[in-house]
């Protein structure tokens, strides 16, 4: 159940994103989860052979680097889709989105929106 949840979060997420963002991301996914279900594989039919040896080491090795890259376009995708705005009252991020957010979800100026101490422009 909570897998399910998961994708269909990763799919709404992924949906939602702008283009450039969208490409990071799916290869993000792609690389994060291909690594690591191919790479337990083949270190698993290694172990079922007896090669624990330099050829394990060197398949967990990749399967780590995989899973790192994989990390990293995620985490590239994500800055894809933030706006980074400097105004006079400080800096200002927004959520960049390739749809229009549904009616359900509230965006814009509400109460805790704004700094302390800082009146809204």
């Amino acid at each position: 159940m909570l897998g399910l949840a998961v994708v269909v979060s990763v799919v709404g997420l992924t949906r939602a994103a702008p283009t450039p963002a969208r490409r990071r991301l799916l290869l993000g996914f792609g690389l994060l989860l291909g690594s690591a279900l191919g790479g337990e594989v083949v270190q698993g039919l290694l172990v079922t052979e007896g090669l624990v040896g330099w050829p394990f080491v060197v398949t967990h090795h990749l399967e780590e680097l995989g899973e790192t890259l994989g990390a990293i376009a995620l985490l590239a995708g994500a800055v894809r889709m933030l706006d980074v705005v400097r105004e006079p009252a400080g800096v200002r991020v927004r959520l960049r989105t390739a749809a229009a957010l549904p009616s359900s979800v509230r965006v814009g100026r509400q109460t805790d929106d704004q700094l302390p101490g800082v009146a809204a422009t």
